[in-house]
């Protein structure tokens, strides 16, 4: 919620031009800012007319537009905490439990919790924060985050994604793909057996035995080549935003020891996590790391059983290499060379 927010001034207050390029090129924002900002311009006009507003149209400056923000943004914030206290089943009906928790007992239109004054952004929180703690700042007030670049605003929520998306996609490859808690590899990438004899080559084609690891692997190589370039497009850019950044005294200290993207990205609370607890091998987001690669959950299998009975082993292929009825993929690559 604190980067829809900042969204929503964005589009109020107005982005430089090259930001607004930068970000729809990512392909991470599924909406036009033009076309927003061009609908809320028609609907004001349309409000002046229908008022009987005469006279020269007023100059559309950022000053007025920041004026605006200031006077509506904490009521837009708190129509969001509003919107939350309705059930999804049957949305206009609200839960009174949760609209209690909020707002307090007949304490009005602002919450109690949550409230645009005082409400930050921290580290491993729910619901309404929703988010987790910044890197460029401990715990910032609501107001100062989205104060901050849209470009460090979409740093932030693209890598904190990110991290979340590849933690979850890569668990549930090692679900599809391995038996017995991840200990052993049940299936290849191509969802292959690993622990079954193998076919006998008699020209009939077998249906996969493990489709859904299969399946798995296949959406996660396609989409980290799509992380991969649009993070390829974004991080260059980031030493160009910090020097912008440096008016802002306190998101300039904290970049200081921010030196490129990578550093910035590391810091997020789902990516630290992954670093610390060895989950990102400790290299994720470094250029020599292995953030971008395919996972070597989905690997060949390490070896295959094959029938070693009535004469099934003679063969330049696995003779000699057929012990306990297994052939590793070294084998096959060897008699390859």
């Amino acid at each position: 919620m604190f980067y829809t927010l900042g969204d929503y001034r964005d589009i109020c207050v107005g982005v430089k031009e090259d930001v607004i390029k930068a970000l729809e090129a990512s392909g991470e924002k599924d909406t036009n800012i033009h076309e927003i900002e061009a609908k809320i311009k028609k609907h004001i006009n349309s409000v002046s007319q229908q008022t009987g507003t005469t006279g020269p149209p007023k100059t559309d400056s950022v000053e007025q537009r920041k004026n605006w923000w200031q006077t509506h943004g904490p009521d837009i914030w708190h129509g969001m905490i509003c919107a939350l206290t309705h059930k999804t089943e049957t949305p206009g009906d609200v839960d009174e439990d949760v609209k209690r928790a909020f707002f307090g007992e007949n304490n009005g239109n602002e919450p109690i919790k949550y409230n645009y004054k005082n409400v930050q952004l921290e580290e491993e929180t729910n619901g309404a924060k929703g988010q987790t703690a910044s890197p460029s700042s401990d715990t910032p007030l609501l107001s100062e985050f989205i104060s901050r670049s849209p470009y460090f605003r979409w740093l932030e929520e693209w890598g904190e994604n990110f991290c979340k998306e590849r933690t979850k996609r890569l668990e549930k490859i090692k679900d599809d793909c391995y038996k017995d808690d991840g200990s052993e590899k049940q299936y290849s990438g191509d969802g292959e057996t690993c622990n079954e004899i193998l076919p006998k080559n008699d020209g009939t084609v077998r249906h996969l035995e493990g489709p859904s690891c299969a399946n798995s692997c296949s959406s996660y190589r396609k989409w980290i080549k799509t992380k991969r370039t649009e993070y390829e497009k974004q991080k260059d850019r980031y030493k160009t935003e910090s020097v912008e950044a440096e008016s802002d005294n306190e998101l300039s200290t904290r970049l200081q020891s921010l030196s490129d993207a990578e550093a910035f990205l590391q810091k997020l609370g789902p990516c630290k996590k992954d670093n610390e607890n060895g989950k990102g091998n400790k290299t994720i987001f470094y250029d020599n790391g292995d953030t971008f690669k395919h996972t070597q959950y989905c690997d060949p299998c390490s070896e295959f059983k094959i029938n070693c009975h009535n004469g099934n082993c003679i063969g330049d292929l696995t003779k000699g290499k057929c012990q306990n009825n297994k052939i590793t993929a070294n084998d096959i690559i060897d008699d390859k060379n």
